[in-house]
């Protein structure tokens, strides 16, 4: 015992190594487990952290929503935020896009049908796309289905225009319209893509609650 006390008198680096040594795997579980405790509150807390900025994001997204239409339902208001966050988010496209687009083509009617059967929040025609969105004629209605179709249209037609007017006419006309307008050169009618996009800068010009997670450019041209 002395010579430990000497050696524990000589400094606390010294006295720890014979601790170590002293103890054996007692004390080193003990520190892997204060070790995993210590991994497991971080990872808490940058779940947390992560999860506090998910909502602050849909809080923005829901605020922009009452923007756009006051008198909407609330419970409807949020619903519509969630998805537009998850699948805007999912795509890597502009969520103020999306609901710049929903504005037009339904003024957030859930329940919206045009004169040529579009249906929905993002008026998906289903004679088009029923087998790519997975949707028939109840779940066409659904929120999330709805919005997932919708930018997945989007996606589909930027990528084959490279172009986000050409791709929000093909959006409204579809894409065979387009096709002969250029095939042709006859004149493009553009007053949807504009009338989106009137929305859209309003919505960049909106004070969200909160800073938003992650800065979202302006789409380039438009």
């Amino acid at each position: 015992m002395s010579i430990f006390l000497t050696i524990m008198l000589a400094g606390w680096i010294p006295a720890l190594e014979l601790a170590l040594d002293y103890t054996g795997m007692d004390l080193k579980e003990q520190m892997i487990a204060q070790q995993k405790e210590e991994i497991n509150s971080l990872n808490k807390t940058i779940k947390n952290l992560h999860t506090n900025l998910e909502s602050h994001e849909i809080q923005n997204i829901y605020f922009k929503i009452i923007f756009l239409r006051p008198n909407i339902k609330p419970d409807l208001a949020k619903n519509i935020a969630s998805h537009v966050y998850a699948y805007s988010r999912e795509n890597n496209i502009d969520s103020d896009l999306i609901l710049s687009m929903i504005r037009v083509e339904s003024y957030f009617d859930q329940r919206a049908v045009s004169p040529t059967g579009a249906r929905g929040l993002m008026q998906i025609m289903m004679s088009f796309w029923k087998d790519e969105c997975e949707v028939n004629s109840k779940t066409i209605y659904d929120i999330e289905k709805n919005i997932n179709c919708g930018i997945l249209v989007l996606n589909t037609y930027y990528q084959r225009y490279n172009d986000i007017y050409l791709a929000l006419v093909a959006y409204n006309v579809g894409d065979s319209s387009v096709d002969f307008f250029l095939k042709h050169k006859k004149k493009i009618d553009y007053s949807y893509a504009r009338m989106t996009k009137k929305f859209y800068k309003q919505l960049k010009s909106v004070q969200a609650p909160f800073p938003p997670e992650r800065e979202q450019k302006d789409l380039l041209g438009f």
